[in-house]
Parts: structure tokens; C-alpha cells; sequence
């Protein structure tokens, strides 16, 4: 799969939303208190969303990831500590 920037490219797509009036009246609103296009504000914002996403997926995967280090991490102790207390029980 390619990441987010891979797939960002320069060529622009036009397509069509079908938006909500107050959804579109806040747009604008936002947009002109902002000095940017409309157009401008909601690529902007679309922007930053997907960020927001592919960050916070990649968040999870690490913790996940990371729970799974630790858990094996802490079954290889467990199996030292065991071996440990047959050798000491040996002496």
C-alpha cells in the first residue's frame, strides 16, 4: 500500500460534494475570517484531517506492536527466571 504522501501528488481531480447549507455557510464563514478561497480552506482542512488519521493509525499500530514486545519480552524473563531458580535449587 502507498503512503499518504505518495498518493499526494501535484495533478488535481475535480469532484463534486453535495454539502448541507449550514455545513457550506460555516465554510465560508471559517474560509473568509481566514483569508483563504473556499476552495483553498476545505483542501486545507481535508488535509489536515487525513493527517490526523493516518497519525493516529499509526499511533495505534506501535502500541500494539508494542504490547506484543512487551509480552514476549516478558514471557522470555519469566522462562530466564525460571531457569535461574532451577539452577539455584541445584547448588
Amino acid at each position: 500500500m502507498k503512503s499518504y504522501k505518495e498518493l499526494k501528488k501535484p495533478d488535481i481531480v475535480m469532484i463534486s460534494l453535495k454539502l448541507p447549507r449550514y455545513l457550506l455557510s460555516e465554510i465560508d464563514r471559517l474560509s473568509f475570517g481566514l483569508a483563504l478561497s473556499r476552495n483553498k480552506f476545505i483542501l486545507e482542512t481535508l488535509d489536515a484531517y487525513t493527517r490526523s488519521i493516518i497519525e493516529n493509525q499509526t499511533r495505534m499500530q506501535l502500541v500494539a506492536e508494542a504490547k506484543v514486545v512487551y509480552n514476549s519480552s516478558k514471557e522470555a524473563l519469566e522462562e530466564f527466571d525460571a531457569m535461574e531458580d532451577l539452577t539455584e535449587d541445584e547448588s
